[in-house]
């Protein structure tokens, strides 16, 4: 099959043509008979859904002036066992990889400044990955569901982060603030706080706002706020309503001695992530927990 951009042949070799600049939204999408893409240098933008559903798709090169992986790119790709994303690219755009279900092996550029949610979700083979340091990974969580750029990566061990320096000194932590929702509207992803000590007298009003700025990172990422965003705070009920900060509750206990719980850090606050040290706090029967608002 040959015309004025590619050529595909016998065994499913598709060659793009010199000179071609980009590789148009849906070009080959579903198309089942290309086993290997080879692009030209002169491709600079490889468009959305360009190669979802290739199924016998095994390898591609991108060439070094793309700078965006763009939406369902390579979505469905089933066969592609192995891609390497040149240095350049800054952008991995939401299930660009969606469902491929045999991509074992990852090499991210370290330009590479956003991996957006569900970019990687059901690579089911992907074992490990190295993220470049300052590479944001987008999360996004609603009601109980979560949104992450590895959802459904049933085989993988580990998300290495290069260079990666320590938030905090975490023996200097001595208080814990724990976070308790019965509310349904907007789903934190932090199992708790972490805050340095404090003036007692100030502690509880300190973990206080620190939850809240909390739930508001949470919020940010939810259907509601893309509401707010979109048509402005002139109907949209306050803030606080929205959070339910009325159905929010926490404690304040000591760091247990020689304690190391996974944390991350968000603007001058830490945050914890580790569910396992969380619910082993919340079992204890020493807690006492108090409402987020008086």
């Amino acid at each position: 099959m040959e015309t004025d951009r590619y050529t595909i042949d016998g065994s499913g070799v598709l060659v793009v043509k010199p000179g071609v600049t980009a590789i148009f939204d849906s070009e080959f999408k579903d198309n089942v008979t290309i086993t290997k893409a080879v692009l030209p240098r002169t491709v600079q933008s490889i468009g959305h859904s360009a190669f979802h559903g290739c199924k016998r798709l095994k390898s591609i090169n991108i060439p070094q002036g793309v700078r965006f992986i763009k939406f369902w790119s390579f979505a469905g790709c089933e066969s592609l066992s192995s891609i390497d994303i040149p240095e350049g690219i800054t952008r991995i755009e939401t299930n660009a990889f969606y469902k491929c279900t045999k991509l074992r092996t990852v090499i991210l550029p370290s330009t590479l400044k956003i991996i957006e949610d569900e970019a990687f979700s059901t690579c089911k083979s992907l074992k490990q990955i190295v993220v470049p340091d300052g590479a944001e990974m987008v999360c996004k969580y609603l009601c109980g569901y979560s949104w992450s750029p590895f959802k459904y990566c049933d085989a993988l061990e580990k998300v290495i982060i290069r260079e990666i320096k320590p938030r905090i000194n975490k023996t200097e932590i001595q208080k814990v603030v724990l976070l308790e929702q019965s509310g349904h509207r907007v789903y934190s992803r932090f199992y708790g706080a972490v805050i340095r000590v404090k003036p007692e007298e100030e502690v509880v009003e300190y973990a206080r706002e620190v939850v809240k700025d909390l739930l508001w990172e949470a919020f940010k990422g939810s259907g509601p706020y893309m509401d707010y965003e979109d048509y402005g705070f002139r109907d949209m009920p306050p803030v606080s309503q929205v959070l339910e900060y009325d159905k929010q509750r926490l404690a304040i206990v000591d760091m247990p001695k020689g304690a190391s719980p996974k944390t991350i850090q968000i603007d001058t606050h830490t945050y914890l992530t580790d569910e396992a040290f969380f619910k082993s706090m919340v079992e204890e029967s020493t807690i006492e927990w108090i409402p987020l608002v008086n």
